[in-house]
C-alpha cells in the first residue's frame, strides 16, 4: 500500500469515530493518526477534530494544544473556529493576555458579523478585566458603531465603556452611558 493510501485510511477511520460522535475511540485514533503522520495530508484536520473531541470531554489542555496546532499552521477552513475556540477557551481560564492574542487575530482575519463581534466584544471585556481601560473603551466604541449590533450587545458595550470612563476618573461621560443601561434593563424587566 502507498503512504498516501495508508495515510487517508488512518484518517478516515479516526474521522469515523468523530461522525459515530464517538470521541473516546476518535482522541485515541486522531493521536495515532497524528504519530503516524505529523505532517500527513490530513493533520490539520485530525489536529481540528481532535481539539473538539478534547474539548467535548473536558480536556482542556489537550484542546488548547491541537487548536495552536490548527491556528499555526495558516489559514485553512479550520482557523477561524479554532481562534474564536481558542480565545472562549482562554477566558474561561482568566488567561486574558493569551484571549487578546487569538482575539486580535480573529478580528483581523476572520469575516462574517458574528465573528467580528465576539472578537470585539471578547477585546472589550478581556482587556477590562487587565485593567486597560482605554483599550477596553475603544473597543466598546467599536462596537457600538456597528449598525447591526443588537440592543442586549449595545447595552453590553455602554456597560464596559461607562466602567471604563468611571476606572479613568471620567465621572461625566460613565454617568449617561449608566443611565442608558439602567433604563435599557429597566424596560427589559418592566
Amino acid at each position: 500500500l502507498t503512504a498516501s493510501f495508508q495515510d487517508s485510511a488512518s484518517y478516515s477511520a479516526a474521522f469515523s469515530y468523530m461522525k459515530e460522535q464517538n470521541c473516546d475511540q476518535a482522541i485515541k485514533a486522531f493521536r495515532e493518526y497524528l504519530d503516524d503522520y505529523p505532517q500527513g495530508y490530513f493533520a490539520i484536520n485530525a489536529h481540528y477534530y481532535l481539539a473538539e473531541c478534547a474539548g467535548q470531554q473536558g480536556l482542556t489542555r489537550q484542546a488548547i494544544t491541537n487548536y495552536k496546532a490548527v491556528v499555526e499552521k495558516g489559514a485553512t477552513q479550520f482557523t477561524t473556529p479554532a481562534l474564536s475556540t481558542l480565545s472562549e477557551l482562554y477566558q474561561e481560564q482568566g488567561a486574558y493576555e493569551k484571549a487578546i492574542k487569538y482575539l486580535k487575530r480573529l478580528k483581523k482575519e476572520a469575516d462574517g458579523r458574528q465573528n467580528q463581534l465576539q472578537a470585539l466584544s471578547g477585546l472589550m471585556i478581556a482587556n477590562h478585566r487587565l485593567a486597560y481601560y482605554k483599550t477596553s473603551a475603544k473597543r466598546a466604541k467599536q462596537l457600538l458603531d456597528l449598525d447591526y449590533l443588537s440592543d442586549a450587545k449595545q447595552n453590553l458595550a455602554r456597560y464596559y465603556l461607562a466602567k471604563s470612563y468611571f476606572q479613568q476618573k471620567q465621572y461625566a461621560e460613565a454617568l449617561p452611558l449608566l443611565e442608558k443601561v439602567y433604563k435599557q434593563n429597566k424596560g427589559e424587566k418592566g
